[in-house]
């Protein structure tokens, strides 16, 4: 098993664009055959910073997304709204503990093209 943990903060008002892309990254994850240990987890600093978690089946599943153009082309689409951060730089991280608060999956409308194929019946929470 593989786990990514990754920060991001959000440009100014594009929170929701940066939840749905990462939903469009794990729907794409998927479309690519990726398994998940446990689906992936996305949680809210205090600040408005974003923590997201994946485990995946192993570390091919890793370099499968990365290696797929139409996933790059969402990570670049992040990289556009939303800074990535090292965890530490979370106002939580210097606890003992992280207390974030968790996100749920984006309204349909958060700003993502209709042609990434919204799928309701996948959820970024579970």
């Amino acid at each position: 098993m593989r786990i990514l943990i990754v920060s991001y903060r959000p440009a100014p008002g594009e929170f929701d664009t940066v939840v749905g892309l990462l939903h469009a990254q794990l729907r794409r994850g998927r479309a690519l055959g990726v398994t998940y240990a446990q689906p992936p987890l996305l949680a809210r600093s205090a600040a408005g910073e974003l923590t997201y978690v994946a485990s995946f089946g192993d570390g091919h599943d890793v370099d499968r997304c990365w290696e797929d153009a139409e996933f790059q082309d969402l990570d670049a689409r992040l990289a556009a709204v939303a800074e990535m951060i090292p965890a530490r730089a979370l106002h939580e991280a210097s606890a003992s503990y992280m207390d974030l608060e968790g996100v749920e999956p984006p309204p349909r409308s958060a700003g993502l093209a209709s042609s990434e194929g919204r799928d309701s019946t996948v959820e970024l929470l579970s």
